[in-house]
């Protein structure tokens, strides 16, 4: 488990950032603002926040077991259980209990705005086909890919999400290196998340067969690395064909497909 700051320090991590709790009051109070930002822009602001809640509820576990309290795991997402631990009169629990219920406030305004956003793109009603790729994936996915046609190929959409290696080439010799630096990090690490939810809830599938395949062979983050992938394979069929997803093989190219199919 990650742990946060010393106890002595009051300031969590949205504070290092300089994102204190007068930024968070301040984004509330934009409200409908947010609509007037791009897709990506709210991606990239709901990602920052979801990244400070997980460092902040880290912290305060991290001050939980410090002080020998016991604590049921996830009981800090869970808005009234995690109210109860005031009861402890902590004065370092309830300040980082503070903080995540202004975190809260700040991303239920980024979640609407994207949720409105999600209703405005045909491309992201589409991804929502494939199983467990929610709202806040898909304005992600459309906000970063669209239009899909400005990529050439598939493996140049695959270089532009990082989801494929380095190449190290000599006269005599050739291997793979680890996954390329220089790509969209949002993007691929919302890849691997989904690719997480989507193997959980749909095993018998493409991507979860992938992934599997990948783990038994080469270990568990590189099996994650492969369902990525191959959600991204099923990612730009749905948007290259403009069709929902079904999870059946593809057509022949002699057969004219209506619906978007996985490889």
């Amino acid at each position: 488990m990650p742990v946060g700051p010393p106890t002595g320090q009051a300031t969590g991590p949205d504070h290092r950032l300089g994102v204190g709790s007068e930024a968070l009051e301040r984004n509330v109070e934009q409200g409908d603002e947010w609509a007037e930002f791009s897709p990506g822009r709210l991606v990239r602001e709901r990602v920052f926040y979801r990244k400070r809640f997980k460092a902040m509820a880290n912290h305060t576990y991290a001050l939980l077991a410090a002080k020998g309290v016991p604590y049921d795991d996830g009981i800090l997402g869970l808005k009234r259980r995690r109210e109860e631990l005031r009861s402890l009169h902590l004065p370092e629990v309830d300040r980082g209990l503070d903080r995540l219920v202004e975190l809260d406030q700040a991303t239920r305004v980024l979640d609407e705005a994207i949720h409105a956003a999600f209703f405005e793109s045909k491309e992201a009603q589409l991804l929502e086909s494939i199983p467990e790729i929610g709202e806040l994936t898909a304005v992600t996915l459309v906000a970063f890919l669209c239009p899909i046609d400005r990529f050439e190929s598939f493996d140049h959409l695959s270089s532009y999400a990082g989801l494929c290696p380095t190449n190290y080439q000599t006269a005599e010799t050739s291997y793979k290196g680890r996954l390329k630096s220089d790509c969209n990090h949002i993007l691929r690490w919302i890849l691997v998340e989904a690719s997480y939810v989507h193997r959980l809830h749909a095993r018998g599938n493409y991507v979860s067969r992938i992934g599997r395949r990948g783990a038994r062979r080469k270990g568990a983050k590189r099996g994650a690395i492969d369902a990525a992938h191959a959600l991204l394979r099923v990612v730009y069929a749905v948007l290259k064909r403009g069709t929902p997803y079904t999870p059946h093989a593809p057509e022949r190219p002699s057969c004219r497909s209506e619906t978007a199919t996985s490889p």
